[in-house]
């Protein structure tokens, strides 16, 4: 049995520019553009959940015929949650905008919905990023090799995984200047969530290679899992509109989360999953074993929220008004790659 702390990345959720700012003096009608070189992208790419953080993978294992090579084994390797954060508000950024492709009839073009403009409105965004990433397997072991120090494993069974992402934007606005039928002292708050989980499940098979010499060792995994990935998404927005002295009234639709686009969505598709892992160890006695490596995931036909967010807008649906023309935003599964890689430092005991 082992057990392993890791010191892991994941690839980040890629997301379209959602905030952009521009700078004092700037029109109204062209701040926060993306079509103008003055705008500036303060979020997009894949910057959230990117970073280094923190795991643990247990093995256990027996063997059932040592002397013909013949074992089962079972290991869970999980990465702590996280949750990645962006921040923007008027005291730092007079101008501050969310962009979009505005597909309304006459408004054809790029746009971008104001969060802040000297004298018309103050507000502030928060994105936030969160992550969730394991994997299990159930294996059973055959010794194919055992000579001069030397091994080859092959193995064969089951492996799970599950990939979980959330994002939400959270938009407040207050209103400074009379704008079409708003009034002065109207606060909105705007949200627009979207949610994806990604379970693999699937048959595995690979080899394991370890050479001894005195008390080192080192391993070398190479293994592939073939199965069926489900993928579900859930997309949620609501505006909240209070008065100035009147009761909040909610919406259903944000910015990005709108009617046309709402909803839960699941799809099947057939993905793989290679690992490939490299292990140095050193017996400190006759059954313990100090390790120190390296691994390498990969996961193919996942879906990760930044990527199901259509920019282009139908701009006549935003709350409290009706669609007329395009039904933008739309949805459509748009899957992509996930990969982790990291360091392992672990203890190895046999018994």
């Amino acid at each position: 049995m082992s057990g392993e702390y890791l010191l892991w990345w994941t690839q980040g959720s890629n997301l379209p520019p959602l905030v952009t700012t521009s700078p004092s003096g700037t029109p109204q009608n062209i701040a926060g553009r993306l079509d103008q070189s003055t705008t500036t992208i303060l979020l997009s790419g894949n910057t959230l959940n990117s970073d280094v953080r923190s795991g643990g993978r247990v093995d256990l294992g027996y063997w059932l015929v040592p002397c013909e090579g013949l074992g089962i084994e079972g290991s869970y390797l999980a990465l702590g949650s996280t949750t990645n954060q962006f921040q923007a508000d008027s005291s730092n950024f007079p101008i501050l905008a969310r962009p979009f492709y505005n597909l309304q009839s006459g408004s054809q073009g790029q746009d971008a919905a104001l969060v802040a403009f000297p004298g018309v409105a103050q507000g502030s965004i928060a994105v936030s990023a969160g992550n969730q990433f394991q994997v299990a397997e159930a294996l059973v072991r055959r010794n194919l090799l055992e000579q001069c120090g030397r091994s080859i494993d092959f193995v064969v069974g089951y492996r799970y995984g599950d990939l979980s992402d959330s994002l939400a934007i959270n938009e407040s606005m207050t209103a400074l200047d009379q704008q079409g039928t708003v009034p002065v002292g109207t606060k909105f708050q705007i949200l627009d969530q979207f949610d994806t989980v990604n379970e693999f499940n699937g048959g595995e098979l690979g080899i394991v290679f370890q050479q001894h010499c005195c008390r080192w060792s080192a391993d070398l995994s190479m293994k592939i899992a073939l199965g069926d990935t489900c993928s579900r998404v859930a997309i949620n927005g609501s505006t909240t509109t209070t008065l100035l002295g009147g009761q909040p009234v909610t919406s259903a639709g944000g910015i990005l989360a709108l009617p046309t686009n709402i909803g839960n969505y699941t799809q099947h598709s057939l993905s793989v999953m290679p690992e490939f892992g490299v292990t140095l160890g050193y017996d400190l006695t006759c059954r313990l074993r100090a390790t120190f490596g390296y691994t390498f995931l990969y996961w193919s036909k996942v879906v990760r929220p930044g990527d199901q967010i259509d920019t282009e807008i139908n701009a006549s649906q935003f709350p409290p008004g009706t669609l007329a023309g395009a039904p933008h935003p739309a949805f459509a599964f748009q899957p992509t790659d996930f990969w982790a890689q990291g360091l392992n430092f672990g203890l190895n005991y046999q018994f």
